[in-house]
């Protein structure tokens, strides 16, 4: 039995020394300029750092998902766009490891973990946001396929995938979580069509137009009756809170950089409010970590989860928006320190809503509470 609690042990170093070779630098300036980290990814699925938690078959190192969150860190920290490695290898291929078919695992998880292959989520649609038990895709069944029609919206960097996992609704479900289903979709396929949403982010919006797009029935991930079990378990692991922490962390460094440029990192009113995002990042990184540590050793309660990721999302809103109006700039100040915290200030909204909206994890809270109390 692992402790309930685990540093990322010598991961760390490995990692600083793998992002102070040339090539990965050089990756890292590319993937900061272009909005592209396609090359520092694949550069660390080489080295199997890239979904190290995996099995060592299909591309990891047989390590722990503490040691994922350690990449997840370092990315952070060298300001290397990180929603592909979120929505790629720590939700999708984290959720086909849990429930797809193995020939679907062995086929499609080595690359993701190679990075040479990325998937997208396909949840989200016009009338069916955090609530997906009302999505209306549609599933047609046949012989050999599954057909889809519908469309998907606010899908992120999708356009850099090749893959899509699709949550869709077959006719005849008892309840509309019955109805369900999962299947992987190639995102080239007849009848799939990808179109930016305008954004102020840095990272794209997608809108996904699904035209009778036929889906081999080998793709097919979760069938009715078991997609819906399977989120719930995979939840937990888009809501060990290590993403948010590790853009807060970020954003930290921005701010003590900002306030050393403006010659205020003396001032008593920005020390004291340094401080006290200090002290708050040091508690988001022990909640993650716990969290991370918990599903290691299996399934952890709820509320731990939706505990870790409701305080480091609100953090990082919180610093981001500070840093913002207190440390931000004039509004023709277009150096990259001032550009770098007004890219935050605009993420910073999104970190409430995505993965979970922060009303959403105190509602969890509050039953798991009331629950306990009865």
């Amino acid at each position: 039995m692992r402790s309930t609690f685990a540093e990322p042990d010598s991961l760390d170093s490995e990692l600083v020394g793998f992002f102070a070779e040339p090539a990965a630098v050089a990756a890292v300036r590319q993937a900061r300029t272009e909005r592209d980290p396609r090359p520092v990814y694949r550069l660390l699925g080489e080295r199997r750092l890239l979904a190290p938690a995996w099995p060592e078959r299909l591309g990891g190192r047989d390590g722990s998902l503490v040691q994922a969150g350690a990449v997840a860190e370092q990315l952070a920290a060298r300001d290397v766009p990180d929603l592909l490695h979120v929505i790629s290898v720590q939700t999708v291929g984290n959720l086909l490891l849990r429930g797809a078919p193995e020939s679907l695992v062995t086929e499609i998880v080595p690359r993701l973990a190679a990075g040479r292959a990325f998937a997208a989520v396909l949840f989200t649609e016009p009338g069916a946001g955090s609530d997906l038990s009302s999505v209306i895709t549609s599933a047609i069944v046949d012989d050999d396929a599954v057909v889809l029609h519908g469309e998907k919206v606010y899908g992120l960097v999708t356009s850099l995938c090749q893959h899509g996992l699709c949550l869709a609704r077959v006719e005849g479900g008892r309840t509309p979580y019955d109805g369900l289903m999962l299947v992987l979709l190639d995102l080239t396929t007849p009848g799939v069509t990808i179109t930016p949403v305008p954004s102020a982010w840095a990272d794209p919006f997608h809108r996904v137009g699904l035209e009778d797009v036929r889906v081999p029935r080998g793709r097919v991930v979760a069938p009715p009756g078991q997609a819906w079990p399977l989120l719930l378990r995979t939840l937990a692991l888009e809501r060990t809170g290590i993403d948010y922490y590790s853009r807060a962390r970020r954003w930290y460094a921005l701010a003590r950089e900002r306030a050393e440029v403006l010659e205020i990192a003396g001032d008593a009113d920005v020390l004291a409010a340094l401080g006290r995002f200090g002290a708050r990042l040091n508690a988001a990184r022990l909640l993650a970590y716990r969290t991370l540590s918990a599903l290691d050793e299996g399934e952890p309660p709820d509320e731990m989860a939706a505990t870790s990721k409701w305080y480091a999302s609100e953090l990082a809103a919180d610093l981001a928006g500070w840093t913002s109006l207190r440390l931000g700039g004039t509004a023709d100040d277009a150096d990259p320190l001032t550009h770098l915290i007004r890219e935050a200030a605009l993420e910073a909204p999104g970190m409430r809503i995505s993965g979970g909206t922060s009303e959403m994890m105190l509602r969890t809270l509050a039953g798991a509470c009331i629950g306990g109390a009865g």
